[in-house]
């Protein structure tokens, strides 16, 4: 492979990591405002007269959503590691006399290795650790309101 064709494939690489990121969070951010704002729309009514059955039904609705928020969450942290790793591979293939080893395609041990390296984090092409500190974030904050649908549930029983 040629130095162009690495390069144009790098940057294609690094391109595909933005894009998914700037989605995930955009996602993100129309979801939990949406969240919220049900939220607030259900809080609204007056306990006497709110049916059990539709705040039951929107409740479980959002549970199941959050939920699958959750994997989908999940799923770009592996897909951008996946990414972070082909990249890591095309910088050693550019750098013959490198002596970084070429790392295996991905599995979950290798996700978690490459999670849990912050040391490096410097000198990485593609910000890891920052990408899965925000992942591990943005899981906690649907975690939380998928804690909160449940004690809505809990307080209007179907």
């Amino acid at each position: 492979m040629d130095p162009e064709e690495k390069t144009n494939k790098l940057k294609e690489r690094h391109n595909n990591i933005r894009h998914i990121t700037q989605l995930g969070m955009s996602w993100f951010a129309f979801f939990v405002t949406v969240n919220y704002l049900t939220m607030g729309w259900l809080a609204k009514a007056p306990r006497d007269q709110a049916d059990p059955f539709i705040i039951g039904t929107v409740a479980v609705v959002f549970i199941v959503q959050n939920f699958l928020g959750i994997f989908g969450l999940a799923w770009v942290l592996i897909a951008t590691m996946a990414i972070k790793i082909q990249i890591d591979n095309l910088e050693h293939a550019s750098t013959p006399d490198s002596k970084s080893e070429v790392i295996p395609a991905m599995t979950f041990r290798n996700f978690l290795q490459i999670s849990c390296r912050s040391k490096k984090a410097e000198a990485e092409s593609i910000p890891a650790a920052l990408y899965t500190r925000i992942g591990r974030f943005l899981v906690v904050v649907l975690i939380s309101l998928t804690l909160a649908w449940t004690v809505i549930l809990c307080r209007y029983p179907f």
